[in-house]
C-alpha cells in the first residue's frame, strides 16, 4: 500500500477553570432605605459606576447641622480670641488680674477645641453622606442585586448588596 501523505495536527484536551484576581462583596456602609438600583444583574460595570442609591435625607441634614455647629464654634472662637487679646493687653498694663487673663486663655483654648470637634463632626457627616451612593470599586461583572428598592440596609451591620468579579486580569 502506498503511504498516505497529509498534514497532521497535534491535538490535546485539558481541563481548566478561570478565577478572578479580584472579587468584592459590595456592602452598605451606612443605614437607610434603598432608593434605586442602577444596574442590570450580570452587567459589565466600570470603576465608579453608580450601583445603589441609599436615602440621603438624614445624611444631608447631618451635614447642614455640622456646618451650623462649625460656624457657631468659629464665632465663639473669634469672640474668645478678642477677649484673650484684651485681657493680655490689660495684664501687661497691670489693669487686669492674672485670674481674669487665665480664664480668657482657657475660654480661647476651649473655643479652639470646639472648632476642631465641629470640623471632625462635619467630616464624619460628609463622609457618611458620600457612603449613600454605592459605586463599583473596579471594572467587572456585577452579580444579581441582593436587596430591592425600599429595603432597609446597614441598620445594624454592613448589609451585602451585590458582588463584583473582575474579568481582566484573570487567573
Amino acid at each position: 500500500a502506498k503511504p498516505l501523505v497529509r498534514d497532521v495536527v497535534d491535538n490535546d484536551e485539558f481541563v481548566g477553570r478561570f478565577e478572578p484576581v479580584d472579587e468584592v462583596s459590595v456592602r452598605a456602609r451606612v443605614g437607610g432605605y434603598i432608593q434605586a438600583v442602577h444596574f442590570t444583574d450580570g452587567a459589565l460595570v466600570k470603576k465608579g459606576d453608580l450601583l445603589f442609591q441609599i436615602e440621603q435625607t438624614m445624611y444631608k441634614a447631618k451635614v447642614k447641622e455640622g456646618e451650623a455647629q462649625l460656624d457657631g464654634a468659629k464665632a465663639q472662637l473669634v469672640n474668645a480670641e478678642a477677649e484673650f487679646t484684651r485681657q493680655e493687653t490689660l495684664l501687661r498694663q497691670n489693669v487686669s488680674a492674672q485670674n481674669t487673663f487665665d480664664q480668657a486663655k482657657a475660654k480661647r483654648d476651649s473655643a479652639r477645641a470646639n472648632v476642631e470637634n465641629a470640623e471632625g463632626n462635619l467630616t464624619i457627616a460628609q463622609t457618611n453622606l458620600g457612603y449613600t451612593t454605592v459605586t463599583a470599586p473596579f471594572d467587572g461583572i456585577v452579580s444579581k442585586h441582593l436587596v430591592s428598592v425600599g429595603e432597609l440596609v446597614g441598620a445594624t451591620t454592613a448589609t451585602k448588596l451585590a458582588t463584583i468579579v473582575q474579568l481582566d486580569p484573570i487567573y
